[in-house]
């Protein structure tokens, strides 16, 4: 039983996120630990194992992030520590931005700004992508073509998000 099934959501990304908490909270309550004390060792095992379930359930949902990574393992599109081989001009196009960031003379507020902004855009364009792809892909019931798409679409992701926090991280010691 996937995650979704657990809580009684439709297996998709864009999910109502007060639906989930509502299930969660009914289910948690049915299955909490505390109301199987005078029952069987086995039948307090069980209460305490789906207990944890629920709650990794929730927080792997509740989480953009997590939501998709969890919904593209499931699906097959991505594997977990799955080396990926991303395209040229994307890397060709990061490359750059490293460089950019690497030749940046510390203070340089506006050159800063202008790499943000660079890769927030480019964040934007891969997430507008990633969710076109993702309704593309259960629509048609997630064939091959739209998983290689969404690999490469979400290891993009994943780039960007390193450069983020790159950027982050030097915008503070900067």
């Amino acid at each position: 039983m996937n995650y979704f099934e657990l809580l009684d959501l439709p297996f998709a990304y864009n999910i109502d996120k007060g639906l989930l908490k509502r299930h969660f909270l009914m289910k948690s309550k049915e299955a909490h630990p505390d109301f199987f004390t005078q029952d069987s060792d086995e039948a307090q095992s069980v209460a305490l194992e789906l207990s944890a379930k629920l709650n990794d359930a929730y927080q792997i949902l509740n989480n953009d992030e997590r939501r998709l990574n969890y919904i593209l393992e499931q699906r097959g599109v991505v594997l977990k520590d799955e080396k990926h081989q991303l395209s040229n001009v994307f890397l060709m196009e990061m490359m750059d931005l490293n460089e950019s960031l690497d030749e940046l003379n510390p203070g340089d507020a506006v050159a800063l700004k202008g790499i943000q902004e660079q890769v927030n855009t480019a964040m934007q364009h891969n997430d507008q992508q990633m969710g076109e792809a993702i309704a593309l892909a259960e629509q048609n019931k997630w064939q091959d073509a739209d998983k290689a798409n969404l690999k490469e679409i979400f290891y993009r992701r994943k780039y960007l998000l390193r450069i983020l926090e790159k950027l982050a991280t030097f915008a503070l010691h900067k």
